[in-house]
């Protein structure tokens, strides 16, 4: 596997590119601020993120991975086509966003 592209952008968010045998992959790394940071901060950390991640080639496989400081809850019927069953406890803004985010990319949220 050989790196293409290594990424840095502002609000604790990297993304890697990797070629392998069989494909490309996009590797998008993040801390997100905590929940109880303010509002435009968090509005400004997922506008970066979406604009990361809408740069990827859409061909690659992308995962996302890192801090996001986010509680899912265990309420599926909030995104079935994202969640699975086995959240815990109730989701907070940080969820909510993360949820949409991964809506709006078309993304799974796998564990937490």
């Amino acid at each position: 596997m050989n790196t293409i592209i290594l990424s840095y952008f502002r609000l604790k968010i990297l993304r890697a590119r990797f070629a392998t045998s069989q494909a490309k992959l996009t590797v998008i790394v993040v801390y997100e601020p905590t929940n109880d940071t303010f509002d435009q901060t968090k509005d400004d950390f997922y506008r970066v993120l979406s604009n990361v991640a809408a740069k990827a080639h859409r061909h690659d496989i992308m995962t996302l991975c890192g801090d996001f400081n986010a509680k899912i809850g265990s309420d599926a019927s909030y995104a079935p086509a994202i969640l699975g069953e086995h959240g815990l406890g109730e989701i907070n803004d940080n969820g909510i966003r993360l949820i949409d985010f991964c809506a709006t990319h078309k993304l799974i949220f796998g564990a937490s």
